[in-house]
C-alpha cells in the first residue's frame, strides 16, 4: 500500500494524454515544474530491476525518477522520449535499408551491453519492434522493461513465460533459464525484421547479414554470440560504449556529428570564439615565431579539451570512463582530465618559451 507521502507526490502528476490506454500508458505533467512524463501502471514487473535502474541509470534506457507499488500494481513516471517506434516505422514506411539497420541494431547492442554488464545482470527479454524507439537525430532507446529480470546462474528453467513470440528465445518457452544470450536471440530476429520484414523462418536475410541472424537464433543458447559486443563486432559496428556511426559522424567535429543545423551553428561560433581568442591573445616578451607557436599551442590546447569533452572519435573509451555507470562519476573523471589536457598545454608553453 502506498503511503499518504506517496500518494501526494502521485498526485502531483496530472494526466494529459493516453499513449497506451490497453497497457495503462499515459502521458503526465508535474504540477511543480510543468514538465512532461511517462506513467505506467504495471501488473507483472520485478521491482528489483526498476529498483535498479532508477539507481543506476542507463543510456539509451527511459530515466526512472519515481516508483510507486499499490494492491499489486507498480506504477512508474519516467522519461518522455520523443521518438516514433521501430513498429510504427515498419507500419508506415517498409524495412530499412541494411545500412541503417545495422546501425539501429549496433546501438542497441550498446544499451544491452550495458544491461548485461550490470551487477547482477539484467536480461530485457522482450527487444521487438514496438520496445524500441528511433528519434529523428537517429538516437536509439530501449524501453518497456517489463519483462526483465535479473539474470540468476542458479535457475534451470524459467518460473514464468514471458515475452513476444517469435522474438522469445527458445528457454523462454520452458527450455532453460533466460541468459544475456536471450537478447542476443531476439537482436538477431530484430535485425532480420528490419531488413526483410519477414521472421527468419519466413525470410532470411540474405548473404552476411543472414549468417548473422542464424548465429543468433541457434536453439541451444551457448551457440549464439557471447555478448551484445561480440554481436556488434559481427556486424562490423563500433564497440559497446561506442556507438555505431558512419564515416562522416565518426571524424567529424563535435556539433556536426548529427547533421542538426542549430548544433552546426552553435559549434562554428564556438570553434570561432577558440580562434578569436588564440589569435589576440598576447604574449609577454613573445614576437614572431615564438609567438605564433604559443598561439597555435594555446588553440589546439582549446580544441583538445572540447573534443575530449564530447568524447570525439569515441576517446572516452580509451581513457576507460565508458565502462563507468555513474553518470555523475563519469562527469566529474571527464572534468578533472580536461584540466589535465589543459595544463600540459599551458605546460607545453613554457617549454617552448623556455627554448625559444
Amino acid at each position: 500500500m502506498m503511503t499518504v507521502e506517496e500518494r501526494a507526490r502521485l498526485s502531483c502528476y496530472r494526466e494529459i494524454a493516453y499513449l497506451n490506454m490497453a497497457h495503462g500508458v499515459t502521458l503526465v505533467q508535474d504540477s511543480e515544474s510543468g514538465l512532461i512524463f511517462v506513467k505506467k501502471m504495471l501488473s507483472i514487473y520485478n521491482r528489483e530491476v526498476y529498483d535498479h535502474i532508477k539507481r543506476n541509470p542507463i543510456d539509451g534506457i527511459p530515466k526512472i525518477y519515481e516508483i510507486f507499488e499499490d494492491e499489486g500494481q507498480l506504477i512508474l513516471i519516467e522519461e518522455y522520449i520523443n521518438a516514433e517506434s521501430l513498429q510504427s516505422w515498419l507500419d508506415r514506411r517498409g524495412v530499412f535499408s541494411e545500412s541503417k539497420a545495422i546501425e539501429i541494431i549496433c546501438r542497441l547492442c550498446d544499451i544491452v551491453f550495458r544491461m548485461h554488464s550490470q551487477n547482477p545482470a539484467i536480461v530485457h527479454r522482450d527487444i521487438k519492434p514496438s520496445n524500441v524507439l528511433l528519434s529523428e537525430d537517429g538516437e536509439v532507446s530501449l524501453i518497456d522493461l517489463n519483462a526483465a529480470k535479473p539474470y540468476s546462474g542458479d535457475k534451470n528453467r524459467d518460473t514464468r513465460l514471458l515475452g513476444t513470440a517469435g522474438f522469445a528465445a527458445p528457454e523462454q518457452y520452458g527450455f532453460g533459464a533466460s541468459n544475456i544470450q536471450t537478447d542476443i536471440y531476439a537482436l538477431g530476429v530484430l535485425l532480420n525484421v528490419l531488413i526483410s520484414g519477414k521472421m527468419p523462418h519466413e525470410r532470411l536475410a540474405g548473404g552476411k547479414i543472414g549468417e548473422v541472424v542464424l548465429r543468433c537464433t541457434q536453439m541451444e543458447s551457448d551457440k549464439r554470440y557471447r555478448s551484445a559486443k561480440d554481436l556488434a563486432k559481427a556486424l562490423g559496428g563500433k564497440m559497446p560504449g561506442r556507438a555505431y556511426k558512419s564515416e562522416l559522424q565518426r571524424y567529424a567535429l563535435p556539433g556536426f556529428r548529427t547533421g542538426n543545423v542549430s548544433h552546426a551553428i552553435i559549434a562554428l561560433t564556438f570553434y570561432a570564439l577558440i580562434a578569436f581568442v588564440s589569435l589576440s591573445i598576447k604574449f609577454e616578451g613573445m614576437q614572431g615565431l615564438e609567438a605564433a607557436i604559443s598561439k597555435i599551442i594555446l588553440a589546439m590546447g582549446m580544441l583538445a579539451v572540447v573534443l575530449f569533452t564530447f568524447n570525439w572519435r569515441d576517446v572516452q573509451e580509451y581513457a576507460g570512463l565508458t565502462s563507468i555507470h555513474n553518470k555523475a562519476i563519469r562527469i566529474f573523471l571527464v572534468f578533472l582530465l580536461d584540466l589535465c589536457i589543459f595544463f600540459c598545454s599551458i605546460i607545453l608553453l613554457a617549454i617552448v618559451d623556455g627554448i625559444l
